[in-house]
């Protein structure tokens, strides 16, 4: 049984037909014996040179659009790129804003604080916190003039930059000056406060003003024309001019260790051939002198004599020395 071609209930023309190639080559019949034109094989793309670089154009290419342009590869003419979130757009021109405005302050306050160093430099260096008053407090034998000659303050001296440190140590080199403190009062007031030296002692001086005062260590630091009330006279000794010391100055020291009953019943201090100290008593007291020797345990041996010096009274006795070098063992002589 042969098998024959089933007419196809598709209406149109041709449809379910068969076409069949002629083994000759030529075309095949379509339907009412037309022939139908196979497609040509297709043709490899051919390049196009577009200044100097070769360009393949493919069917589904747009001739106008390079490789790498375009919204795939970035932004084609006439073509907007990829569209951006407006969040992120928010996002981003937010952050460029949090931005300047942070690089704005860093700038405001730099500009400021150079504004300010630049007042305070000019307050500082001005005459509103120049030092227009200087004040001294403390001087009895020195005056207020000499201290504010040696204090070195410039008027008008800014205060803000005033070293009081090296204000005190120009002071002190007054020799009648034992310490000194300098402070300062805004807006114009120097403070300085002094502390005189005090004399133990005067001693015999060449010259005019021939009374020397002495502090305890020895140092001549005034030169006077009468001495004061009160004070022993040193013999044995000639005093130089004010800043220098006198010998064997160590023996002044025991002048303040004294007991003040035995300074009382003194007359003057002297300062014997070997540098040992003695004090020469006023008349009527037991004895001429008492000898203290070294500068050692001088309260102790002050009060020994003392006592021996009342038993001497007591007796009725009065003798050339006693000798207080030895506080343990006493000597009258």
């Amino acid at each position: 049984m042969t098998d024959e071609p089933r007419p196809s209930d598709d209406p149109r023309p041709g449809a379910g037909e068969t076409l069949v190639d002629d083994p000759a080559g030529r075309p095949a019949a379509g339907p009412f014996g037309r022939t139908v034109d196979a497609p040509p094989p297709a043709e490899p793309d051919e390049p196009v040179v577009v200044d100097d670089d070769p360009v393949v154009l493919t069917d589904d290419a747009d001739p106008g659009v390079a490789d790498g342009d375009g919204p795939a590869g970035g932004s084609a003419a006439g073509e907007s790129g990829p569209e951006v979130d407006p969040r992120m757009q928010r996002r981003w021109v937010d952050q460029r804003r949090h931005e300047g405005r942070r690089r704005l302050r860093i700038l405001v306050g730099i500009a400021a604080f150079a504004l300010v160093a630049l007042l305070a430099w000019v307050v500082a260096h001005s005459s509103l916190l120049g030092a227009g008053t200087i004040e001294v407090h403390g001087t009895s034998r020195l005056d207020a003039a000499t201290v504010r000659r040696a204090a070195g303050i410039a008027d008008g001296a800014p205060l803000l930059f005033l070293d009081d440190a090296a204000v005190a140590r120009r002071i002190e080199r007054l020799p009648a000056v034992a310490s000194a403190r300098v402070d300062t009062r805004l807006p114009d007031t120097v403070v300085i406060r002094v502390v005189e030296r005090r004399p133990v002692a005067w001693a015999p001086a060449p010259g005019p003003d021939d009374t020397a005062l002495l502090d305890p260590a020895g140092l001549v630091f005034a030169r006077v024309t009468d001495p004061p009330p009160g004070l022993l006279r040193l013999d044995g000794v000639t005093a130089g001019r004010v800043g220098s010391r006198v010998r064997h100055a160590g023996a002044l020291r025991q002048i303040v260790r004294l007991p003040a009953a035995l300074r009382l019943m003194t007359d003057h201090f002297a300062i014997t051939g070997t540098g040992a100290a003695a004090l020469v008593l006023q008349p009527g007291l037991g004895a001429d002198r008492v000898v203290l020797g070294d500068g050692a345990q001088t309260a102790r041996k002050g009060a020994v004599a003392l006592a021996v010096l009342a038993d001497l009274r007591g007796r009725g006795e009065h003798r050339a020395t006693v000798d207080v070098s030895v506080p343990d063992a006493p000597f009258v002589g």
